[in-house]
């Protein structure tokens, strides 16, 4: 039971960084190794409901989770390779719209 304490805190602790984190030009790229299940790197990937600590909901998602094992089964490893760059830098693009939309939006609002 200890340990799963320790758990949902270090993940409280991770969600509290990353929404702090959401309003600075920020993106996390998570590449899980293994066979673990991997809820909580999905939900921090927050694609569905953003992430929220304390009542405060992230300003963007900075996160892309994205599990290894969905490509290394791969005949072709180089196009295993390939698929899995293509994947891990899927939202870096919008991450990075969404973050020079905001910066000017808040110039704006200043």
């Amino acid at each position: 039971m200890e340990g799963c304490l320790t758990i949902v805190w270090l993940l409280l602790f991770v969600v509290k960084a990353i929404v702090k984190a959401s309003s600075l030009p920020l993106s996390i790229i998570i590449v899980g190794v293994g066979g673990a299940d991997f809820a909580a790197m999905d939900e921090l990937d927050a694609d569905t409901i953003p992430l929220e600590y304390n009542g405060k909901k992230a300003e963007r998602d900075i996160v892309q989770f994205v599990p290894f094992r969905n490509f290394q089964n791969l005949a072709n490893k180089d196009i295993a390779k390939a698929y899995l760059a293509r994947e891990v830098l899927a939202e870096i693009p919008q991450q990075v719209s969404r973050r020079l939309l905001f910066n000017e939006f808040r110039q704006n609002t200043a």
